[in-house]
């Protein structure tokens, strides 16, 4: 149920703002109002004053300032529920929070280990925000500067900065006392040392408030530019919309926007837009969707580049896979994002293209027409019968889902722009908004896999070599899950993917680059590859050990696929070479499908390997955590070369 804005009005009219305040800070009368030092950033001279009158409170040096409702969610860093109903309580009033709060799917109670955990990333996220100012850094200042944040913007957004070594002095008692929580929420590794350190941290929090991650940015131009959390209970990049807290929050508000970025949110922000989000990543998942779904209009506001556009049709698709049909696009024809639109052109530009979107089916029909040669992004160009058939064909079930009067106003157009019509197309495709990578059993079905960090710069080599059993005890892992222990350890189904992967590389040799480039970020774990045949083995060892890639090498192996009856499925899935933007978007969901193959495969091994005693589901997850975390010290020491912070 939605709060309406009487209820709001009222509990926090019933509320004094110095009574409120007063339980948290200490004030001091001057005058008509109050004074107090400002909580909200390093202060030595009372600067906030409170106002009995207008009942509102700011700081003339941040410049932070609101009702007492803003300040309880920004000091006790509640979420609008949580602070409503401390002040309905404070004023005697009836108020059932259980009307409004945000219901998560098979919510459980929090144990003493998970507020812990929860405590622990809170109060990591203060000590970063607090770091910010107090740096030194001219890296630091110097990124503040070029991106005009304020201090303002800091704390709303919750951007803090890792400092190298502070952090071990600050957590010294959690590093004895709560060193599997600290481990667990990726502030340090098994080795005790700092897991974000010199980079600015955006905190990760989930639609209930609660901090449950860190985004950290590298201050230049170092790779990887960003480094996240490991995924863990807490944290799942596919359940999390960046701001999606705060959106939830606003009064009627029945619209979402949709960008590709931490930056491009809080550009909108700036612009007085406070209802963007970002994903922490470029795929929409069923989670992300089933968040979306209580909102009438999603508008999509991503990058002007091409992989922007990219990623813009492929959330289209699977928005209109789900049902989901109102959709509309920012016709955002520059090379530039939300950020630096506003940037370079201000705010005014960034409502304007907002004022400007327009129905989804307008980008989707300039995207297809780029793609398939009827349209450069200035002119139309008439296409030959072959170019209109490809558009025709990919075009078809987007267009025959419109209603009648926009199907006829699009089909007037395409007459009038290209002097042909959809009536011509022979093949008419209806099945495009079912994904047919994603209809996989694979993808689909609800087995748990680890997902590895997306920024880790080496291969899971070590997978090669069998668990120690005695690894495991000596963290007392074994011990402390043993309750929880079952027998059971299944194989996971597979589709083939890697396999199919390798049988596109040896009949497109030049995909072998697109492949090395995916292998860097997500690697294909070698037991994986070990579980294919001979052939697909033989392959990736090539591509891996040669920097030269001989065409006429690689195509041998196509002919063995062939001669193996492998390689019918390319014109199943309908993979198309000659047409380069799309093949490198469809060779890409390739490799995701083969990556979680891999991942798969990986966790069966492992589990395997203990199951007599250790493969409860539990177990495992924290076994491979302890384990990944030991593989990043080892491997890292070689890809940073030495670096010092």
């Amino acid at each position: 149920m939605k709060l309406d804005k009487q209820t709001i009005d009222n509990i926090v009219s019933s509320n004094d703002i110095v009574d409120v305040l007063r339980d948290f800070i200490e004030l001091y009368k001057k005058g008509n109002s109050y004074v107090s030092l400002c909580p909200f950033h390093e202060d030595t001279n009372p600067s906030m004053s409170v106002d009995s009158r207008k009942q509102i409170f700011k700081c003339f040096v941040c410049n932070t300032g609101g009702n007492c409702l803003k300040f309880l969610k920004l000091f006790k860093k509640w979420n609008h529920i949580e602070s409503l109903k401390y002040l309905a309580n404070k004023s005697g009033i009836f108020f059932d929070e259980s009307k409004y709060k945000i219901q998560i799917e098979n919510e459980k109670p929090l144990n003493e280990f998970d507020q812990k955990v929860y405590e622990i990333i809170e109060r990591a996220n203060s000590f970063y925000k607090s770091e910010l100012f107090k740096s030194l850094n001219t890296n630091v200042k110097n990124f503040l500067s070029k991106r005009n944040l304020t201090y303002s913007n800091c704390q709303e957004f919750d951007i803090g900065y890792a400092p190298y070594n502070r952090f071990l002095e600050i957590f010294k008692d959690d590093l004895e006392n709560n060193i599997t929580a600290l481990l667990v929420s990726s502030l340090i590794t098994v080795n005790k040392e700092v897991f974000f350190k010199n980079r600015i941290t955006f905190a990760i929090r989930d639609e209930k408030n609660k901090v449950v991650a860190f985004s950290a940015r590298a201050l230049d131009d170092s790779k990887p530019k960003y480094i996240n959390s490991s995924e863990s209970n807490y944290f799942k990049k596919s359940e999390i919309l960046y701001n999606l807290n705060k959106v939830f929050e606003l009064e009627n508000n029945d619209e979402i926007i949709i960008t590709e970025g931490f930056f491009d949110v809080i550009a909108l922000n700036k612009s007085g837009i406070k209802n963007s989000v970002c994903l922490m990543g470029t795929s929409l998942s069923n989670s992300h969707i089933n968040k979306l779904k209580k909102f009438k209009k999603i508008t999509l506001f991503l990058d002007g580049d091409q992989p922007g556009m990219n990623s813009t049709y492929k959330i289209i698709r699977s928005l209109l896979a789900s049902n989901y049909k109102n959709i509309y696009v920012v016709n955002n024809k520059m090379n530039n994002d939300p950020d630096e639109i506003l940037q370079k052109f201000g705010k005014e530009k960034i409502l304007n293209l907002l004022s400007d979107s327009a129905p989804y089916i307008h980008f989707i029909y300039d995207y297809l027409r780029k793609l398939h040669g009827l349209y450069d992004g200035i002119k139309n160009i008439i296409p030959s019968d072959g170019q209109f058939e490809k558009f025709g064909s990919e075009f078809y079930p987007f267009w025959k889902s419109l209603n009648h009067d926009l199907a006829n106003a699009i089909n007037q157009k395409i007459k009038t722009e290209h002097n042909k019509d959809m009536s011509m197309v022979v093949n008419k495709n209806t099945y495009l908004f079912v994904d047919h990578y994603k209809t996989d059993e694979l993808i689909n079905n609800d087995s748990k896999f680890y997902e590895w960090d997306d920024y880790l710069p080496y291969d899971n080599s070590y997978f090669d070599h069998h668990v120690s059993t005695q690894t495991f005890e000596s963290e007392n892992i074994y011990k402390k899950n043993k309750p929880f222990l079952n027998s059971s350890v299944s194989k996971p189904k597979t589709q083939n993917w890697i396999e199919k992967m390798f049988v596109l590389i040896a009949k497109f040799p030049n995909l072998a680059k697109l492949f090395k480039t995916n292998n860097i970020n997500e690697p294909i774990s070698k037991i994986a590859i070990n579980d294919c045949d001979k052939n697909t083995q033989d392959l990736y060892e090539y591509v891996i050990e040669n920097s030269k890639i001989e065409t006429s090498k690689i195509l041998e192996y196509y002919e063995k696929y062939n001669q193996n009856g492998k390689t019918n499925f390319i014109d199943s899935i309908g993979f198309n070479f000659l047409d380069n933007s799309k093949a490198e978007t469809d060779f890409n969901e390739i490799y995701q499908r083969a990556y979680i193959e891999s991942v798969n495969a990986e966790n069966y091994h492992i589990s395997k390997i203990i199951k007599d005693k250790m493969s409860a589901h539990k177990l495992k997850e924290e076994l491979l955590e302890v384990q990944r975390k030991k593989i990043i010290k080892r491997n890292r020491k070689s890809y940073e070369g030495g670096n010092n912070e």
